[in-house]
């Protein structure tokens, strides 16, 4: 997968993508107990947050390689 990630559009969006690549990699866990939605739900917000402070770096975009 290629994608291209746009820190100008909606930060929730590209740290969606970021979480769906993690949980493919095997590095998020997805299953029936409330622990992995939880651990799931908090990387997403970490990563919301991350890629609204880095809104105004330098960039913009990021490529994104599978």
């Amino acid at each position: 997968m290629t994608e291209i990630v746009n820190l100008n559009n909606t930060a929730a969006t590209a740290a969606l993508q970021v979480v769906i690549e993690l949980i493919r990699a095997g590095d998020l866990k997805i299953g029936g107990s409330g622990e992995e939605a939880a651990s799931i739900i908090a990387t997403h917000t970490q990563l919301t947050e991350h890629f609204k402070a880095a809104r105004g770096s330098a960039g913009g975009s990021i490529p994104v390689t599978r």
